[in-house]
């Protein structure tokens, strides 16, 4: 009988798989003009992730449940729920458990209750870092803000922000997410606020929404109110065409398991699903 782990990775390359022939139906579709297999392939291999990620999340929850238990010993402390579980580099869990009504981080066996010697409210958010170092946000007053490690990140290109929110790490090591300055949300990188797009320096960026985790090559995704329009963007690129059709409005706008960034656009005034396939090409269907 396989092993979990070996199941596991028989069902990534199913998955990847059904992505392939996915594509390929779809190319044909375009010649036909006859979207229904595309769409039932495209289907079944969304349900084929969806049973992956509940799968992986079964692997890790014994473990998760035997090491609160051992952190309640160790602490002595009454925990009542834990969140944001995951491995680090060293192998050690780390994350964040509720301790009276509060969400404190912990890494390994040690509880964090303060960061620079503050008094932490709350916390969310909760990663490691590839060097091996906690990051996410935490609650100081009435405010949120982004940390890593014992460091309280109170500005960004030396703007004082009003709340963070969507804290995380891209692959290259680098602090991300989002923050309000000025009642507008922006999305930063390291010190860095994105308050324009490289081919839209004209229109004021209103309001970044359903940033995403970093894709390989350390770029966001997600959508973004450029005037009065909602579009999606990628990286410093706003997305304002797909096959040659004008976008007038998104929604639903994530990154694929493999990275990629698909979603939904209005074109036409009609509703129509994308998908990313290369640096030069998106897909509707």
């Amino acid at each position: 009988m396989p092993s979990l782990c070996q199941q596991v990775k028989s069902d990534c390359e199913q998955l990847q798989a059904f992505k392939e022939e996915f594509f390929l139906a779809y190319e044909t579709a375009k010649e036909t003009g006859n979207l229904v297999k595309a769409r039932v392939l495209k289907n079944r291999w969304e349900k084929k992730y969806d049973l992956l990620r509940k799968k992986l999340g079964e692997f890790l929850l014994g473990e998760v449940y035997d090491f609160i238990m051992e952190l309640r010993e160790e602490t002595n402390e009454d925990i009542h729920d834990a969140d944001d579980i995951h491995f680090q580099p060293d192998g050690t869990l780390a994350g964040r458990v509720l301790l009276t009504g509060v969400w404190y981080p912990f890494q390994g066996k040690k509880l964090i209750r303060t960061v620079d010697k503050i008094v932490i409210q709350n916390s969310d958010c909760i990663h490691t870092q590839p060097n091996g170092i906690l990051a996410g946000r935490v609650l100081v007053g009435s405010k949120w803000y982004p940390f890593q490690g014992n460091e309280l990140i109170e500005t960004v290109d030396n703007e004082v922000f009003d709340d963070a929110y969507f804290i995380y790490t891209q692959s290259d090591g680098i602090l991300a997410g989002r923050v309000s300055v000025g009642g507008i949300i922006y999305a930063f990188r390291g010190n860095k606020l994105i308050k324009h797009f490289d081919n839209e320096d004209n229109k004021a960026i209103k309001n970044f929404t359903n940033i995403r985790k970093a894709r390989a090559d350390n770029t966001s995704a997600g959508r973004v109110k450029v005037g009065e329009i909602m579009y999606p963007f990628r990286g410093n690129e706003l997305i304002k065409t797909i096959d040659n059709e004008i976008i007038e409005n998104c929604g639903s706008i994530h990154t694929q398991q493999d990275g990629t960034l698909a979603g939904r656009v209005q074109v036409g005034g009609e509703w129509r699903d994308f998908l990313w396939v290369n640096e030069e090409k998106y897909i509707l269907f």
